[in-house]
């Protein structure tokens, strides 16, 4: 295991060998392009074949040892972190100063082969699949996709004795039954619907349990393990079928203030302790029944909870808690990310938690109210927020461009009327909440504003990212 004083070097270093362009929450092919020409002085990068939509995928090399690692990142293209941790990684290679002994172990005993970033069409698109739509972690039967191919070719070629599996999870898992999200989570992917467990696997739970240890050192209490669902399918899968000892790293989410930077990080930090525990094979030391002891993931968070809601239909009143998630998208074109919103749940939500909480006990479930803009106003953030102060959620407008789908005002748009009086799952997360005292709260994709937020803050943007243009 990384000594103490070495992993308190790395801890501190860090923004030294951090790639300052480079951020974790997304990352542009042409920007990974970029810094890779700069590392061809110092590693073999070489082009490992096209994407479908006929993109360079590379792959790095970096030591000259016996054991063999295979790396790749971003099969998914909306899951940066570990693509940016990877950067960060070469240029700890690179640097010349520091920690000289912990290079020369892990560049003597060991060969990594990197590929980041296997899917960039995802990448640019900020899309979980490739160009054509198939998750590139369920083809390592078929084949199909370019992506696939690489990947496959590259460890029937390199034989590793390890494999890293990079991903980011979605920010609805628990620690357990704990409201507490994971920062890291990890699996030792099964290669058989049993859970059997063979010598290649045996070895990815004592390196699991290795770095759980160190992860309790950098941000204590923080990790969860994946439950043991086989996937023949999925690459992880397949290749532990192959006799390789894989390890899944999930990227979680932080309450840090640097949130994915902050997971980036440790990232970069898990990767070093692995690389120096399989160098010397420290690890085959660990007992992996504690692999077992890490909490396993569960799904129970959503990102806004509204309890205590009185919902009057049928001449009834009931109680309801409203779960809402929100689909992190990017625009291409406006550069930027924008949000969709999703009712998923209507009822009970006791054992649940989120992210944004909210007790609305006696507040009663209203509709938004539409604004005809039949004088063809241009509207401000000022005027919208005068409309929302009144009930407002929607101004029904004659929209010149079909291929906008939000807008930038905490206010949507509409050709005609479309949404439903009342909440309803599957639909998009737009209503009002109002008391006898005349408060009230406005519900505007997925994001909530109260009416004193609206009386009093300057700007509505931290609250309410954007609103949606309806068809």
């Amino acid at each position: 295991m990384l000594d103490k004083e070495t992993l308190k070097i790395l801890v501190d270093k860090y923004p030294v060998f951090k790639v300052k362009d480079i951020n974790a929450n997304y990352i542009k092919p042409i920007d990974l392009y970029k810094e890779l020409r700069k590392k061809e002085a110092n590693y073999t990068v070489e082009l490992a074949g096209k994407s479908i939509g006929k993109r360079d995928i590379f792959k790095v090399s970096y030591g000259s040892g016996k054991t063999k690692v295979l790396i790749w990142t971003q099969m998914h293209g909306d899951e940066p972190t570990s693509t940016s941790a990877i950067l960060d990684l070469l240029n700890f290679f690179e640097d010349k100063d520091d920690i000289h002994n912990l290079k020369k172990k892990i560049k003597e005993n060991l060969t990594i082969s990197i590929i980041p970033m296997l899917n960039p069409d995802g990448a640019e698109l900020f899309t979980r699949e490739n160009l054509i739509g198939i998750d590139i972690n369920r083809d390592a039967l078929r084949l199909q996709t370019p992506e696939a191919k690489i990947l496959k070719e590259e460890f029937d070629k390199f034989e590793p004795q390890f494999a890293f599996n990079m991903h980011d999870q979605n920010c609805y898992y628990t620690i357990g039954n704990r409201d507490k999200m994971p920062a890291i989570s990890f699996l030792a992917p099964p290669f058989d619907y049993h859970g059997s467990i063979n010598s290649g696997r045996i070895k990815s739970m004592k390196l699991i349990v290795e770095l759980n240890q160190i992860l309790s050192i950098l941000q204590p209490d923080s990790a969860a393990r994946y439950k043991d669902e086989h996937e023949p399918r999925s690459f992880g899968d397949h290749f532990s079928s192959r006799g390789s000892s894989v390890i899944l790293i999930e990227s979680g989410n932080s309450i840090e203030a640097d949130g994915k930077e902050f997971i980036r990080k440790l990232n970069f930090l898990l990767l070093l302790a692995a690389f120096d525990t399989i160098a010397d094979y420290s690890f085959i030391n660990n007992d992996e029944s504690h692999y077992y002891a890490i909490p396993e993931n569960k799904e129970r968070m959503f990102d806004l909870i509204l309890r205590n809601a009185t919902l009057e239909k049928f001449n009834q009143s009931f109680t309801v808690d409203i779960g809402i998630k929100r689909t992190k998208k990017y625009d291409i074109n406006g550069e930027r990310f924008y949000y969709t919103s999703s009712i998923e749940e209507i009822g009970d939500l006791s054992t649940y938690t989120a992210w944004e909480d909210y007790n609305l006990e006696g507040f009663s479930i209203q509709p938004l109210k539409y604004f005809y803009n039949e004088n063809s106003v241009v509207f401000s953030y000022n005027s919208v927020r005068e409309l929302l102060k009144k009930g407002y959620g929607f101004i029904i407008d004659n929209l010149q461009s079909d291929s906008m789908v939000y807008t930038t005002l905490p206010i949507n748009f509409a050709r005609s009327i479309k949404s439903i009086d009342y909440p309803a799952i599957g639909q998009p997360a737009n209503t009002m909440f109002s008391n006898e005292s005349n408060e009230y709260y406005i519900l505007i994709n997925g994001f909530i504003v109260s009416s004193k937020d609206l009386n009093c803050l300057p700007n509505l943007s931290n609250k309410i990212k954007n609103a949606l243009i309806f068809d």
